[in-house]
């Protein structure tokens, strides 16, 4: 649970289409939920006209639900 009054800016969200090998983010995170990460995480890709970003599970502050 973060506070709304502890947080200045706007949150970075995004919705998870696939998900890595890695057995421990497996267990924490599926495709389709939305999750909540770092300002500067991860790298931004683009293929064609959709734009996507890559995260390290380090990177992914919480799964909303």
């Amino acid at each position: 649970i973060i506070p709304d009054t502890s947080v200045k800016e706007k949150l970075n969200m995004g919705k998870v289409i696939e998900i890595g090998s890695d057995p421990e983010m497996k267990k924490e995170i599926k495709k389709g939920d939305t999750v909540m990460f770092q300002k500067y995480a991860g790298n931004d890709v683009k293929l064609g006209e959709q734009k996507y970003m890559i995260l390290k599970f380090d990177d992914v502050l919480a799964v909303v639900k």
